[in-house]
């Protein structure tokens, strides 16, 4: 769009006449191109990742996941599998709290089922000093160098087998 359409349009803008006339359909055709590419791209985008499969650790696409938070309002939260560590992050409004650790201090990942007697648990501090909190259900249990990381996702077996998919091609070098 830049190196070509723009340039030539305003050649032929310049020119007058008929020229201008052939420029403005060319710049008009050139932006519905535009948006058509990128809203194809995203929905392309979407339609790979969901819904989230195993598999998808053997590519270099972040994949994301929801995080089950017990929600007093406005709470969401999220758990991804990058090209280099597992990340995790909650916001509510303006405040944000995050966490993540590289592959290479993930000792071992595992499926677990947080008890419902123990209720909501804490989680994450945001920057506003509250805190995030996750609620009973099942859960991924990380093992890491500097401890133990409770991850709350809906369907811990597909995330520890996704991790495990990750991991594996991050060590082989084939996602980087």
């Amino acid at each position: 769009m830049l190196l070509g359409v723009l340039p030539a349009v305003g050649a032929a803008a310049s020119a007058g006449g008929a020229g201008a006339a052939v420029a403005t359909v060319i710049l008009v055709l050139a932006l519905v191109a535009v948006v058509v590419a990128v809203s194809s791209a995203s929905r392309a985008m979407r339609t790979l990742l969901t819904p989230v499969s195993w598999e998808l650790g053997a590519t270099p696409f972040t994949v994301a996941v929801r995080a089950r938070l017990h929600d007093p309002g406005m709470l969401t939260g999220s758990v991804s599998v990058g090209t280099r560590g597992v990340e995790w992050a909650a916001r509510r409004h303006r405040a944000v709290g995050h966490g993540g650790v590289p592959f290479d201090t993930i000792r071992d990942a595992r499926p677990t089922m947080l008890p419902d007697t123990a209720g909501p648990t804490p989680w994450l501090s945001l920057s506003d000093g509250s805190t995030a909190y996750l609620t009973p259900g099942p859960a991924v249990l990380l093992d890491t160098g500097s401890g133990t990381v409770t991850l709350p996702v809906d369907d811990p077996q597909l995330f520890v087998a996704l991790l495990h998919a990750r991991v594996a091609a991050w060590r082989s070098g084939t996602v980087r």
